[in-house]
């Protein structure tokens, strides 16, 4: 005993040693920022009845540009509560839908090219957002990232767009006024978005047409075991952050994931498009804060909406498996559950035109469905 004693002792003050001088050693990830994304703190909400043009807890859109430096050419960027928020705008042209993308965990508006595409030839308005820490939004290092804060940016993004639309032929003004205005939108979310297009929908009902939740994991997530660790374990964040960038970040292990969400091999392009966010600074750190801050005293009481939802699962799914669908369609109110047989994760990526197509052909169902529960 007295050995194994003699062993640990110096083998986890190694360890311990090693932990803590991670922060002082280079990764070795070149890093790629061309659309200047910076690393900030999260301020804390204003009360609606608190906000001035002058709190900075304000929302403002900022100027479009053609400089370059946006991701795509419907690129957009706004101030939100002190972090720049990346989100593609597509304005309505002719449709009559109003949509907005919410992505899963550590991915990206990219995860949506194809269903932007579809509903753009529709002529719907779209909103897909980058959710703060991912693809182009600020990496956010202090600061709630819960799935309730979460919602509650997006609707201040949203109710700014609004303001703006309604203004823009009478005043330059762009800065947040109030909350949602009277439109409804559909709520599409794959994954981790699920859970935060459930907490729009409890927070304001009254905007929402119906929910589409992609392999929607609503009540996943890391549990409070996680977020202590990465809290209270002296360097484990640097540690983690480390071997993240300086083993991860690359295409190899990015094929390998990508693999696994699809069901299928993907191809470069599809590798390069989740990677390249990955290479601006802080995203290891990002994510993690995004793990250790993602607690919230607030609960979805998902029993309590009859907001009508759509459900779209692939049967070779192992990341949200087919089981939480069955289990989330069985919990909601009023919900339509449909499977695709060869897909995985992330069937508006790989089986897109089957997606889009559930979509389309259940579309007039569920906004009659909401009519009928508003009434």
């Amino acid at each position: 005993m007295r050995k194994v004693r003699q062993f640990l002792v110096p083998s986890l003050a190694y360890v311990l040693v090693a932990i803590l001088a991670i922060p002082a050693c280079k990764s070795g990830l070149e890093y790629n920022n061309p659309y200047g994304v910076s690393s900030v703190t999260l301020q804390e909400p204003a009360p609606v009845e608190d906000l001035t043009e002058s709190h900075p807890g304000k929302a403002t859109l900022l100027p479009d540009s053609d400089d370059g430096k946006r991701p795509y050419p419907d690129s957009r960027f706004a101030i939100i509560d002190g972090a720049r928020i990346h989100f593609r705008w597509i304005p309505g042209r002719g449709g009559t839908g109003r949509y907005i993308l919410i992505h899963g965990f550590a991915a990206s508006t990219y995860s949506y090219r194809h269903t932007i595409q579809h509903l753009k030839a529709q002529g719907h308005e779209i909103i897909a957002v980058d959710l703060p820490g991912y693809g182009f939004s600020d990496r956010v290092l202090e600061g709630s990232h819960s799935k309730f804060r979460r919602a509650q940016i997006i609707w201040n993004l949203v109710s700014l767009l609004e303001s703006v639309e309604s203004e823009k032929n009478s005043s330059s003004d762009t800065t947040l006024t109030q909350r949602p205005g009277s439109r409804r939108w559909v709520l599409i979310g794959h994954s981790m978005g699920g859970s935060v297009i459930a907490s729009m929908a409890q927070m304001h009902p009254e905007n929402v047409e119906y929910l589409v939740y992609i392999a929607g994991s609503v009540d996943g997530g890391p549990g409070w075991f996680t977020r202590a660790a990465i809290s209270w374990i002296p360097g484990l964040k640097s540690l983690v952050a480390w071997y993240a960038e300086r083993y991860s970040f690359n295409a190899d292990s990015f094929q390998d994931l990508l693999s696994s969400a699809y069901a299928r091999k993907p191809t470069d392009q599809e590798v390069q498009g989740y990677l390249k966010p990955f290479l601006v600074p802080d995203t290891a750190s990002s994510i993690l804060a995004s793990i250790e801050n993602s607690g919230d005293e607030r609960s979805l009481e998902l029993d309590e909406s009859h907001i009508p939802a759509l459900l779209i699962w692939g049967l070779k799914d192992e990341w949200v498996e087919p089981g939480v669908g069955k289990t989330l369609h069985r919990d909601l109110n009023i919900s339509l559950l449909y499977t695709i047989e060869d897909a995985g994760h992330c069937p508006m990526e790989t089986h897109p035109a089957t997606v889009n197509k559930i979509i389309d052909e259940n579309d007039s169902v569920l906004r009659q469905l909401r009519t009928i529960q508003s009434d």
